[in-house]
């Protein structure tokens, strides 16, 4: 598991540099290079995070130990925080105001996405199943307010309705299995 953490984390950390490197190759000025950063490593984060979402069901549905899960969790962690420079710096660079509220829903998820590498195997199946269901549940809310055009200096694209499909349906599966993780299931005695 260690190796393929190691070959994962370093394929990430490559995507992470090159979004970068592009980024600043091609923009005319810093402001837009860490738009497009932020743009696209939060693409890359999303791919990871339902992957890894997937491994979850797969282990949650069979009973399995979460060993590929924590794997992708644990990238996906790390990304993200490369995610969050890049969009911090891109919301100071362009001056874009940052609503409280929203604040606040994302401070939580990215709470839960630096504890969940050192907790996510101890906590029970449900917190683990509402681990899942609140990042997503940002993610969701996030390409929402793009495919509506409500997300500042950002226009639609076709990504968004994508990704808002891909995490609507990851959602109500979630949603299904915490659910389920909250009534003890029956066994055939």
């Amino acid at each position: 598991m260690k190796k393929t953490y190691s070959r994962l984390l370093a394929l990430g950390l490559i995507l992470e540099v090159l979004i970068i490197g592009l980024s600043l190759y091609l923009a005319e000025d810093a402001a837009q290079a860490f738009k497009w950063a932020a743009r696209y490593s939060g693409r890359l984060s999303a791919i990871v995070f339902f992957t890894a979402a997937f491994h979850f069901f797969r282990h949650f549905t069979s009973g399995k130990p979460l060993d590929s899960t924590h794997t992708w969790i644990k990238v996906f962690a790390i990304l993200h925080l490369i995610h969050f420079g890049f969009l911090a710096s891109n919301i100071y660079l362009n001056n874009i105001p940052i609503i409280p509220v929203r604040l606040a829903g994302g401070a939580l998820a990215y709470l839960l996405i630096i504890l969940a590498p050192f907790k996510l195997q101890a906590w029970r199946g449900w917190m683990q199943t509402l681990y899942f269901f609140y990042v997503n549940l940002v993610i969701l809310l996030t390409y929402l307010a793009r495919v509506q055009g409500k997300f500042p200096g950002a226009e639609t694209e076709d990504w968004h309705s994508f990704g808002l499909g891909v995490a609507g349906v990851y959602g109500l599966t979630l949603l299904i299995l915490f659910i389920r993780s909250l009534r003890p299931l029956k066994t055939l005695d």
